[in-house]
């Protein structure tokens, strides 16, 4: 019964996302779909017709003109036929296809962009958003929508057929479905088999399209030449591709076995009809035509029976990954309405503690911090302390698995996100390189203004990048044709990006890790006046920093346990202090 009701609520959205999309191309294909619906019973029609016409044509006082009347309208009929087919085209491939495909691609964009950040943390969902991204890309809605609309025409097709049959022999209509009732059988056998299939390869689907994607990517292929270990990950995607290919053929043998059985089935359900209509002809029971329209209406009858069943089934297997679609586009979405906010004051943990889904571990512990308007606070710790987990946390990204989190002594989930993030700018480590010119590349942080050029030369020179002032439209990326830039250059475009954003709180989580430390120091130094006048949360494993600002925090395994400016944590702070002249010599 609940499947009942998800295929019933699937088929609903699949007809509501085609008719909102596309509407015009699905009125037009639905009324030549009406239109072929009546082809097969008038074509019969006309076959008895015509014969019956040009067997009499010779006899004494026929009426030739009845002929010529019957041959016209048998003409007419292909030609309309033709003419709706030939209609069909554009609506189904432009419109159908291609504007309905445009639309299913940006409504699983845009709800992907919209999910929970902790979404992003969990296998099962990735393993959703594959299956979601298979359908799509795929064409199933497609598929689907064109074979239900085809369905019903089928169905229309052989009840006028199936009426002119039984007028011929009542047995040879049974006869016609009965010999393509196994292909129904097996089109649904198979079809969940492949649905399983499908469901059972996705992770090492994923695996395989990760190992090839390590032969185009140019920093996998600058490792791969000098380590020498091409041939490894070669062996390693064709070990896996094999056992694809290899489940796919035991299938795809298993099923060409059932389809043969079955084709046998059908031809002799074809042979035994013949064998019944050239019986009726010798007892006068059937004349020339009606002979030959009664072969051609079980031929059409058993040929569209055929075509209803593998419809059906195949519609069984479609309505699976279309339900994976809907599955992942039902997932909850980010909690973005709320109350507007003009300025952060203050931003306070108490008692937050958060863990990561599928993991029994505490990334962060009993945290508690007070951030104030203006404070230039740094974050340090060594790799895996919690450090970026407690900036997702402040960015309202992810939600604590208990404790609270409060932006001017309200909780931060009742701000409006969009609202909140206009005030807010962040540099991460993981930084994008975006395929776009230079002047895109920055101003994209405040996109919905017009790109300042002024200010961006300014952020450029302030990186010492004065050189790339003239080239704001030099587009970037060699793999689509543009200049390159080494590693360091690019996270300094990064940082350009994050300070170029008019805001007010600024996070800079690693900014500066591809960077050498003392040019590192002096980035942050200067980085520090320039947001004199903002908020400033500076996450780093690195202590050099640590002179510069307000305020130190410090976090081993997911806990604070240090809090102060650098002198006092210099001083009472032995955790603190063993980071600092680890590093020293780096500064000196």
């Amino acid at each position: 019964m609940k499947k009942t009701v998800t295929i019933i609520k699937n088929t609903f959205n699949v007809y509501r996302d085609f008719f909102s999309s596309t509407p015009l191309s699905c009125v037009v294909i639905m009324l030549c779909y009406v239109v072929n619906s009546l082809y097969p019973s008038l074509l019969t029609y006309s076959i008895a017709k015509l014969f019956d016409a040009a067997e009499s044509i010779n006899l004494p006082g026929a009426d030739q003109s009845a002929f010529y009347s019957n041959l016209i309208f048998f003409a007419a009929i292909y030609i309309v036929k033709y003419i709706f087919e030939m209609a069909i085209n554009a609506p189904r491939s432009c419109g159908v296809y291609a504007k309905a495909k445009y639309s299913f691609d940006r409504r699983l964009a845009v709800h992907t962009s919209q999910l929970p950040y902790i979404c992003f943390e969990q296998t099962e969902i990735f393993e959703k958003l594959n299956r979601a991204q298979h359908c799509i890309g795929s064409n199933i809605p497609q598929r689907f929508f064109l074979s239900s609309l085809e369905l019903v025409s089928l169905i229309i097709g052989i009840m006028g057929t199936s009426a002119i049959l039984i007028s011929f022999n009542i047995l040879l209509l049974p006869l016609s479905i009965i010999t393509v009732v196994p292909i129904f059988a097996v089109r649904i056998i198979r079809g969940k088999d492949f649905y399983k299939l499908k469901g059972f390869q996705a992770p090492k689907r994923r695996k395989m399209e990760y190992l090839w994607s390590l032969f185009v990517d140019k920093k996998s292929i600058r490792e791969m030449k000098v380590f020498n270990f091409h041939t490894y990950t070669y062996d390693k995607w064709k070990s896996i591709k094999m056992d694809v290919v290899e489940e796919e053929f035991d299938f795809v043998r298993k099923d060409s076995r059932s389809l043969l059985f079955c084709d046998i089935i059908r031809i002799s359900g074809i042979l035994t009809s013949a064998v019944i209509c050239i019986v009726l002809v010798f007892n006068r029971k059937l004349s020339v035509g009606q002979l030959a329209a009664c072969l051609s209406a079980f031929f059409m009858v058993q040929n569209m029976m055929k075509s209803v069943f593998e419809n059906v089934a195949n519609n069984n297997t479609n309505i699976n990954f279309i339900s994976d679609y809907y599955e992942f586009m039902d997932l909850k979405l980010d909690r973005i309405n709320g109350e507007n906010i003009d300025s952060i004051e203050s931003i306070d943990l108490k008692e937050v503690c958060f863990k990561y889904p599928n993991s029994s571990a505490y990334a962060l512990k009993d945290i508690n911090l007070s951030i104030k308007k203006g404070e230039k606070i740094a974050i340090v710790g060594e790799n895996g302390s919690g450090k970026t987990t407690l900036a997702k946390l402040i960015l309202n990204l992810i939600e604590p698995t208990s404790g609270n989190i409060c932006t001017n002594n309200k909780p931060i989930h009742s701000f409006d996100k969009n609202s909140l993030y206009k005030l807010i700018s962040i540099v991460s480590q993981n930084i994008i390189h975006f395929n776009m010119t230079l002047k895109e590349n920055i101003a994209i942080s405040d996109y919905d203004k017009p790109a300042d050029e002024q200010k961006i030369k300014e952020v450029l020179s302030f990186l010492d990048l004065t050189s790339y002032e003239g080239r704001l439209d030099d587009f970037l990326g060699k793999e689509y044709g543009g200049g390159e830039l080494s590693g360091g250059e690019w996270q300094k475009v990064a940082i350009a990006r994050g300070l170029y954003k008019n805001c007010e709180f600024m996070i800079l989580d690693e900014p500066t890790s591809a960077l050498d430390p003392l040019i590192e120091n002096e980035i942050l130094s200067d980085f520090i006046s320039i947001v004199k006048d903002k908020t400033a949360l500076i996450i780093s494993h690195r202590i050099g920093l640590c002179k510069l600002v307000d305020k130190v925090v410090v976090v081993k395994d997911g806990k604070i346990v240090g809090f102060g400016d650098h002198a006092e944590l210099i001083a009472t702070n032995e955790y603190y202090r063993y980071l600092y002249q680890e590093q020293q010599k780096w500064y000196v």
